[in-house]
């Protein structure tokens, strides 16, 4: 057989091949631009295709509300999801359950939220009234839920000043780089990256459960799930240095119970679905 149709008889066997392979879709929160998210996750899902020997099909959602709907509906296999989303989620569908959380730069399967000020001084979220501050996602658990919970400890509340929804975390920063929001909620680690740009991180709070890889137990068989979880618990023992940040320093298993304080600060008030001004 001449070389090129050699060639191209290899390349027909590998795309039959792959499109015989079973296929998984993925849903990541949209904490930044679809560009952002494809590099940080593309190493891990393409570890999880070539170990579990599927296709990861990729499906993008403008909101997490968006997401959840998708997840809710049973047009999504995993997803990654922060602690918010996932209690949110669960309360309502128990056939979504969290295979493992990943770790932080800290070695902890834990995070934490921030608010944000362009070189700020913390003591004047005590008093300031009518600050414009930009919130992530409304189901975003450094959003509405901790921003306003950073605030009740200095006997504040976002209600007394003016926010709105911008969505993604990235997001947040960069409309208080161009002088548009004062402050802003979002997640630690991502308001490091904007330090050198001029944003300051106020105040944190405490640590809270890790982000996550959820499963649809609908769609997905119980050998399935286990293999899952052995290939993601796995991933701590391969280099990860070019891994994106939220997914490069390894995972835990997860349960269902690790959210109970989630949901304890959830009573402390309702999340408002849109900004007020």
């Amino acid at each position: 057989m001449p070389f090129k149709l050699l060639i191209l008889f290899y390349v027909q066997t590998l795309i039959v091949c792959a499109s015989e392979l079973p296929t998984l879709v993925f849903a990541p929160l949209p904490m930044e631009n679809k560009e952002a998210i494809y590099k940080t996750f593309a190493p891990l899902t393409n570890y999880l295709g070539q170990t579990l020997h599927v296709n990861i099909q990729y499906d993008f959602s403008p909101s997490y509300e968006i997401l959840l709907d998708k997840i809710a509906n049973g047009q999504v296999d995993i997803a990654y999801l922060g602690p918010l989303p996932y209690v949110t989620l669960r309360k309502n569908y128990p056939f979504v359950i969290p295979l493992v959380h990943f770790k932080e730069a800290s070695g902890e399967a834990r995070y934490t939220c921030s608010i944000i000020g362009w070189d700020g001084d913390v003591k004047a979220l005590s008093t300031m009234r009518q600050a414009t501050i930009a919130l992530t996602d409304p189901l975003s658990t450094c959003g509405y839920l901790s921003t306003e919970g950073l605030l009740k400890k200095m006997h504040n509340s976002l209600e007394n000043n003016n926010y709105r929804y911008v969505q993604k975390h990235d997001e947040v920063a960069l409309e208080i780089i161009r002088g548009n929001y004062q402050y802003g909620g979002i997640k630690t680690s991502i308001a490091k990256r904007y330090q050198h740009l001029g944003i300051t991180i106020l105040t944190t709070t405490e640590p809270l459960p890790g982000f996550a890889m959820i499963a649809n137990t609908k769609r997905l068989s119980p050998e399935m799930m286990t293999q899952l979880q052995h290939a993601l618990l796995q991933i701590n023992q391969i280099d990860k240095s070019a891994w994106g940040e939220n997914v490069k320093y390894g995972c835990i298993e997860a349960k269902d119970q690790d959210y109970q304080a989630l949901r304890e600060l959830q009573q402390g008030g309702n999340i408002q679905p849109e900004g007020n001004f």
